[in-house]
């Protein structure tokens, strides 16, 4: 009786394993024999009188919702109705959102769901995560450092001071301002000095420089176009500094000497945030070069970030964002891989052990992961995946 009120009507064959029961459901008139030849509930009985092609769609429609991806001779069999009445219900019912076509069958959207869900269910508990030390090794492992814009669009989003950018170049500072200049790469403050952490030692490599260099704190290397999602808001410039950036957006890109302002006006935009140059003399304590001023800040940050995080540790986590301050917040992520996942553009599930909370993956970095085959590249003491590592997974204290 509970079939035959989900599905509308069936056929004496279709009820034939239930043949012992029709006598007393019929007795009782809990089920009818309707003049069309099928067995039908009471509770339903009110529609089998409807006209044809609503009755084709209420008795598909409960087919589609018991059954999973399935084809429309199928649905012949079951059902009883002709194709061709199977076809236009199917097309209705597609139009209405309840259905959807994968390949030659159809399937309901709702069941569609929960196969999926179970799928990724089944997924999830497959995968054993790995301990932090193989974690450790993947991720520096993972890291580009071949090329320098490789490299900066690996790490673009974390700051550094510049002495330590040339360590993790390699020195390669001038192939840096090459990029630059061609507008490739760019470098900028990219959090507002009032909400700045406290600068780390600067690093032993040194610059060539002839004068003592200005005190711009961190500064990012980024790729150009990156810079609207990457930034903070930069804080507001007043006086000197609102004089110069005020110029800067009249005239476009304008060579130091051809603003007619002064070298600490030009510092002060820079530690702001509000402007930069297309060379690194800044970095050496000259304020000279082509500036030019940063645009507004874009509105949409979450998705590109969602991916510059991917790109960076391969497998992403709560516990990463606490050394990653420019970026949105876990729940604006989460939210965004969780759609990922159930389109098939990541994994989720609990690669690494130890670290709470879901985390989420790129299916080549969980193979990666799990290979355990890779050794890691040696990062020099001022890149900032090693510092994460450092910070995350500390070594023990030694054994007194």
């Amino acid at each position: 009786h509970h079939l035959l009120t989900r599905l509308g009507w069936m056929t004496a064959q279709q009820l034939k394993p239930y043949a012992a029961y029709l006598p007393i459901l019929l007795g009782d008139g809990r089920v009818i024999a309707h003049p069309r030849g099928v067995l039908a509930a009471a509770e339903t009985l009110a529609w089998v009188d409807d006209p044809d092609e609503t009755i084709a769609s209420k008795v598909v429609a409960a087919w589609m919702d018991c059954l999973g991806p399935v084809a429309d001779a199928a649905l012949v069999r079951h059902s009883g109705l002709p194709l061709s009445m199977i076809q236009a219900a199917l097309l209705r019912l597609e139009a209405a959102g309840l259905i959807l076509r994968t390949g030659a069958e159809w399937c309901h959207r709702d069941r569609l769901a929960r196969i999926h869900r179970e799928s990724l269910r089944r997924l999830r508990a497959a995968v054993e995560p790995v301990p932090p030390a193989r974690w450790s090794e993947f991720v520096q492992a993972w890291q580009e450092r071949a090329t320098v814009d490789g490299t900066v669009a690996q790490l673009q989003g974390l700051e550094l001071e510049p002495e330590a950018w040339g360590e993790v170049l390699g020195g390669r500072t001038t192939e840096l301002e090459m990029l630059c200049l061609t507008g490739v790469l760019a470098w900028a403050r990219l959090r507002p000095p009032t909400t700045a952490t406290v600068e780390d030692p600067v690093s032993p490599f040194c610059l060539p420089s002839s004068t003592p260099r200005r005190r711009l704190g961190r500064v990012g290397c980024l790729l150009r176009e990156a810079h609207g999602w990457l930034a903070a808001p930069p804080s507001p410039a007043a006086g000197r500094a609102l004089l110069a950036l005020e110029r800067l957006q009249a005239k476009g890109a304008t060579f130091s000497h051809e603003l007619g302002v002064e070298d600490e006006a030009l510092e002060e935009l820079a530690a702001l945030g509000r402007a930069s140059t297309d060379s690194l003399a800044p970095w050496r304590g000259a304020m000279r070069g082509r500036w030019f001023a940063w645009p507004e800040t874009a509105a949409d940050r979450v998705e590109p970030w969602a991916r510059q995080l991917l790109r960076r540790y391969g497998v992403v986590f709560p516990a990463l964002l606490e050394h990653e301050p420019l970026a949105p917040s876990w729940t604006a992520l989460r939210r965004l891989y969780a759609e990922w996942e159930m389109q098939g553009q990541v994994l989720a599930g609990r690669f690494v052990a130890t670290f709470a909370g879901e985390q989420f993956a790129l299916r080549e970095a969980v193979a990666a992961l799990r290979n355990g085959s890779s050794l890691p590249s040696p990062l020099c003491a001022a890149d900032p995946i090693r510092r994460v590592v450092a910070a995350l997974i500390p070594e023990p204290a030694p054994v007194v």
